[in-house]
């Protein structure tokens, strides 16, 4: 295990100096808002981007939020009315201090108070350009979509060390927890988890347009006899849809031979596996049945008009693609990984599955189909345990305390967040998760 030495806090120090970093000098509670800035893999399609847009508009009337994305994918940001302050700062080939060491100057040149990294690979490197400019580093661990077992044996190091150079770690669900800490090796009791939360506004079951007669079915020309069944997730290998189409040939199998209406497929999202999957949707004979729909901005009215939502990833963290789901009153059918069984009681709000596992997905998608009673109960309950639980305006306030504590309370005060939250709520949608 790598750990740092006191030459690496030697050059470390010496690197801060060159800088020439003067802290005394920084805004004060009289005079600034909190200036926080939120590095993710892309600021494109996902539903860690989502989530990142969510929090800064539930707290910009009490924060100035920059986005530092480590790829050119920022197609977020263009539809966005409100557009936060973007920059992209790529890795490259470089040595761990170069990248460090730019995404330093970057914080120094925007006078950052708190750099919030939602990247596990990029945890090292914002520990370390914290320390170099004397600020504070908060990692928010989501998942991984490499098995633990590879991740442990090529990133301990790493995760070790930026935990001991960070100053807080919060973690979206009790799963992502158990994560974090065997990659880091803290314990438990220092990782806070603070649960993923949905816009209860802007995602709700919407009865005068839910069923038959929605403008979704007149837009896809579906008729109105006909399920909707819906997944919300990049078309990358971690998310398994070829699992998914394999089940979707034994579900129509089953309408034909019980004589009943062939259900149809919605699939929303974009991703490097979309050829392959239409390739195999097409040698299944599955098309008539599937429609790949690609991005959508307009999610939250899709959501509603559907029947049941499904997910079958190999590995999750806690989904935002399910919360919305169980905000809009759909039942879940979702393999059961990382946090998935946080969210979705079995028997309750839908159903947990193997992954990997065609036959088990068509039974219980099949009997979701064949009870509609069945899916309005679940759905409520799924409306209610977000409703409880999963109030992103409760999460929002939870970061924003971590916030003014890392930053030694220089944030002005405001109305509370919930207020804000309300006033800057906007309707975009990633489309993805």
């Amino acid at each position: 295990m790598f750990a740092p030495t006191r030459s690496t806090g030697l050059r470390l120090k010496n690197f801060a100096m060159t800088l020439n970093i003067d802290r005394e000098s920084l805004p004060t509670s009289g005079d600034a808002i909190l200036r926080v800035a939120h590095i993710v893999d892309c600021f494109g399609a996902g539903g860690i981007a989502a989530g990142v847009w969510a929090l800064i508009r539930a707290t910009s009337k009490v924060c100035d939020h920059s986005v530092i994305s480590l790829s050119d994918d920022v197609r977020l940001i263009n539809s966005l009315e409100s557009r936060p302050e973007m920059h992209v700062l790529k890795p490259g080939p470089t040595k761990l201090i170069g990248f460090a060491s730019r995404l330093a100057l970057l914080a120094r040149r925007h006078r950052i108070d708190v750099l919030h990294c939602n990247n596990q690979f990029a945890w090292l490197d914002a520990s370390l350009a914290s320390r170099m400019v004397g600020i504070s580093c908060l990692q928010t661990f989501h998942g991984v979509e490499r098995p633990l077992e590879e991740l442990a044996a090529t990133g301990c190091w790493k995760s070790r060390t930026a935990a001991r150079l960070g100053n807080a770690v919060t973690a979206v669900g009790e799963a992502s927890r158990r994560m974090v800490c065997l990659l880091s090796g803290i314990p438990e009791s220092a990782v806070q988890v603070i649960p993923n939360g949905v816009d209860l506004e802007r995602f709700q079951p919407l009865p005068r347009i839910r069923g038959h007669e929605s403008p979704l079915r007149q837009e896809l020309g579906i008729d109105r006899d006909v399920n909707l069944v819906v997944q919300v997730a990049g078309l990358r290998p971690v998310k398994d849809q070829s699992t998914l189409l394999r089940a979707w040939r034994l579900v129509v199998d089953a309408a034909v031979r019980d004589r009943r209406p062939e259900p149809v497929l919605l699939i929303i999202g974009e991703g490097s596996c979309r050829e392959d999957l239409q390739r195999l949707a097409e040698s299944l004979q599955i098309l008539p049945w599937i429609r790949f729909l690609g991005q959508r901005r307009d999610v939250e009215t899709i959501l509603p008009c559907c029947d049941t939502f499904i997910l079958t990833s190999l590995s999750e963290g806690l989904s935002y693609a399910i919360l919305e789901a169980m905000a809009c009153g759909l039942p879940v059918v979702a393999t059961r990984v990382g946090g998935n069984s946080e969210l979705v009681k079995e028997g309750g709000t839908g159903f947990l599955v193997p992954p990997q596992d065609p036959d088990a997905i068509a039974e219980v998608v099949g009997l979701l189909l064949n009870e509609p009673e069945r899916r309005c109960t679940m759905g409520d309950a799924a409306r209610r345990f977000v409703e409880e639980h999963h109030d992103f305006t409760r999460s929002a306030e939870r970061y924003l305390e971590i916030y003014r504590g890392l930053a030694g309370g220089r944030c002005r005060k405001t109305r509370p967040v919930s207020a804000s939250f309300a006033k800057t709520r906007t309707s975009s949608s990633d489309g993805a998760a």
